[in-house]
């Protein structure tokens, strides 16, 4: 057990379990959803995206708790996660699927706000999901390679 225990290491691990969570209920419940956010992909694709995205879920919330854990993997882990995230950013919000999120909202709505067109809203939306990401993985990496964080872990 570590002699040390940090904040900012349950502060984040928590905060990777919930979306890890949120992540992979909206993964059950809106199957159908999803595939249709990605019809401009081949279905083939769209299959491996789908169970990556499962992956990327369950490789999440296994960091975190060893994290939590102390456990060195766990924090290796999450620094490999926040570097392919950061790496595959794109991929992860593509800007045609956020387009077809938008249409759909924007269709679930009697009447549509007239004075914004689609591929602004998407083109806006695809840049914040991308600050939010790059962001909070940014915080994650930085974290995690400080000094004193590395040797909380040192022991593990």
């Amino acid at each position: 057990m570590p002699k040390t225990r940090l904040a900012g290491v349950k502060i984040l691990c928590i905060l990777v379990l919930l979306s890890s969570f949120l992540h992979i209920h909206s993964l059950l419940e809106d199957t159908p959803w999803y595939f249709e956010n990605y019809a401009y992909l081949p279905a083939w694709l769209t299959v491996i995206r789908y169970c990556f995205s499962w992956f990327q879920r369950i490789l999440g919330v296994t960091a975190a708790v060893l994290t939590l854990m102390y456990r060195e993997l766990g924090r290796k882990l999450l620094l490999i996660i926040g570097i392919f995230t950061i790496t595959t950013v794109y991929w992860k919000h593509p800007f045609e699927a956020v387009k077809i999120h938008a249409e759909g909202l924007q269709a679930s709505f009697p009447e549509p706000a007239q004075q914004f067109s689609l591929d602004s809203i998407a083109a806006t939306a695809t840049v914040l999901l991308i600050l939010i990401d790059v962001t909070f993985q940014g915080i994650v990496i930085y974290y995690f390679t400080r000094k004193r964080v590395k040797e909380a872990f040192a022991n593990s």
